[in-house]
């Protein structure tokens, strides 16, 4: 199943509560690019179908400083990934 089937799956169960799909979509994205470990990563997928919008903003607030970081990762990266990356060592350095 492909991350965009995961995706339309959650819309689906979600269509008539009072969330965003874009929310849902953002923490569905915040929840795959964590540091998290697998396991959770795959509960947390099937749970944001039921989850409220607040539920959803505080599982964002969890998640936002677990993030991989996409050079380190190895995934595709951007300038401003480089910038941001450059910006928060020169500010430990």
């Amino acid at each position: 199943m492909t991350d965009f089937d995961l995706f339309w799956d959650k819309v689906e169960a979600t269509q008539y509560e009072d969330v965003s799909y874009s929310l849902l979509a953002y923490v569905e994205t915040l929840i795959i690019n964590s540091s998290s470990g697998e396991e959770l990563k795959n509960t947390l997928l099937k749970d944001i179908e039921r989850m409220n919008e607040k539920e959803l903003k505080e599982l964002i607030e969890m998640l936002l400083p677990n993030q991989t970081c996409p050079i380190e990762s190895g995934r595709n990266y951007s300038q401003t990934d480089i910038k941001n990356k450059l910006r928060t060592l020169l500010k430990n350095g």
